[in-house]
């Protein structure tokens, strides 16, 4: 065998032997890869049966249905589930006997409820989103039986619900409405607010309200400060019912603001803005503590202050 000979065999088994190894590496990465992707899926098996282990059973007018626990125990919300776990639990009874209770309600309502508590927990619990969540029920949903409904499974936290949400629905001329509790705060609905004129005061800087949210707040130390003869408009989401409004003066600084600054200056509302209707004058106890304004129940969408 010549030499050339024999360096042409080396050479090819060379490259045998690198080709050999390039396999062992593939395979190598192959297998690392396949049991990387074995402890994904066991991990997932395992997840799965921890949250079928957490999984109650309600009966909803004869329909079965499975609820998360997290989403009966953590949302925040006292609701007719979590008081019949409690009670379930109080007496001992295994919470797989849930399903033989039945909850007479509406189930399309229901699932609507269910997916408000599922809202609730993923975005405001979990997420800690301070802000409101937006919410719009199916064109199918009876509004008044809902607003029942939902008073019914959140009993005295209904009103926390409407803190947490700002509900829509669609009226029968499909237009889009906003839905509020029995007991909504007035303050909930503004949709806007618009000063004619500010009281010319570098002082007022600091609290000076920007927006909406700046005096949705009993505690809040932001405030519109009206010049001479100035008015405060103040917009409703849509034509509410009101029969009080309640009156919590700003109180800072005396170089800022004296106690009823403000007291006895008339307010007029109206459905259009352009119609006004006198609603009366703003309690000479004003800047005290909390004054009330009782009136004649009236629908309006706009409240308007006018300044002394």
């Amino acid at each position: 065998m010549s030499v050339k000979e024999v360096i042409s065999g080396l050479v090819e088994l060379q490259e045998q032997l690198k080709n050999l190894d390039k396999d062992y590496d593939f395979t190598f990465d192959d297998m690392a890869k396949r049991e990387e992707v074995n402890k994904r899926l066991n991990s997932k098996v395992e997840e799965l049966h921890n949250l079928q282990d957490n999984l109650l059973t309600f009966n909803i007018s004869g329909n079965l249905i499975k609820i998360y626990k997290h989403l009966v125990i953590n949302t925040g919300y006292v609701t007719i589930l979590s008081g019949l776990m409690s009670k379930f639990e109080r007496e001992n009874k295994s919470l797989e006997e849930l399903k033989t209770f039945r909850i007479d309600r509406d189930y399309d309502n229901f699932l609507v409820i269910l997916d408000i508590l599922r809202k609730k927990y993923y975005e405001k619990v979990l997420k800690y989103n301070d802000s409101i969540i937006k919410f719009t029920l199916p064109k199918s949903i009876n509004v008044d039986i809902f607003r029942e409904d939902l008073d019914f499974f959140f009993k005295a936290d209904a009103e926390k619900v409407f803190d947490d949400f700002k509900f829509y629905y669609y009226d029968r001329n499909g237009d889009r409405k906003v839905l509020y509790g029995k007991t909504t705060n007035l303050t909930n609905l503004i949709c806007d607010v618009k000063c004619s004129a500010w009281f010319p005061n570098e002082l007022h800087a600091p609290y000076k309200a920007i927006g909406i949210d700046d005096i949705k707040s009993k505690t809040s130390f932001k405030a519109y400060f009206l010049n001479y003869q100035a008015t405060l408009i103040i917009e409703f989401v849509e034509v509410v019912p009101v029969k009080s409004i309640e009156f919590q003066p700003f109180t800072a600084d005396e170089d800022v603001w004296f106690c009823n600054d403000g007291a006895g200056d008339s307010i007029f509302w109206s459905v259009d803005k352009v119609t006004w209707n006198v609603l009366g004058v703003i309690p000479f106890d004003y800047g005290t503590g909390t004054s009330v304004l009782n009136f004649e129940e009236v629908s309006l969408k706009y409240i308007k202050f006018q300044a002394g």
